[in-house]
């Protein structure tokens, strides 16, 4: 006894076949073994990362966007940014976040300025917005990595 075809079977490659009318999908696209490419973004040449890091720091009061950042290392917006991963290991925006509280930090140090005055002075728009992203990047507030810094430093 013959028995029909099983309509309920699955075949792997049936998605692909169906998006392409039946045929293989074209070779550009998939490697010998069948898998997508995995196209690594090359790093960003030094000398164009100092331009965007020089940039940046010179800004860092400043609204700086991703557009500007890319102008200054004479690159498009989309290939900055993967080209600037690449090189730090952060996006360009993660950069600009910790590089500002990298200067508040000294800032901090110096004891001097108003938490306010810190955070509008590297380029936050709010203290709240300045003390949140300082404790996600520092495990602490502004007011508490000051004093337990400040305190550090004068104890030696």
């Amino acid at each position: 006894m013959d028995s029909a075809p099983n309509s309920s079977v699955v075949y792997p490659d049936t998605p692909v076949l169906a998006l392409t009318n039946g045929r293989p999908p074209c070779s550009r696209y998939r490697t010998m073994a069948g898998t997508h490419r995995n196209r690594t973004t090359p790093a960003l040449p030094s000398w164009r990362l100092k331009l965007a890091i020089a940039y940046i720091d010179n800004h860092l009061s400043d609204r700086v966007l991703l557009a500007e950042m890319a102008a200054a290392a004479g690159l498009t917006r989309m290939h900055f940014a993967a080209s600037f991963r690449a090189a730090t290991g952060k996006s360009p925006h993660h950069y600009l976040l910790h590089r500002r509280i990298e200067v508040a930090q000294d800032y901090l140090v110096d004891g001097k300025m108003p938490l306010i005055d810190v955070a509008f002075s590297v380029g936050f728009q709010s203290h709240s917005h300045f003390s949140s992203v300082f404790k996600r990047v520092t495990g602490r507030t502004p007011r508490e990595w000051r004093y337990t810094t400040v305190n550090t430093v004068d104890r030696r």
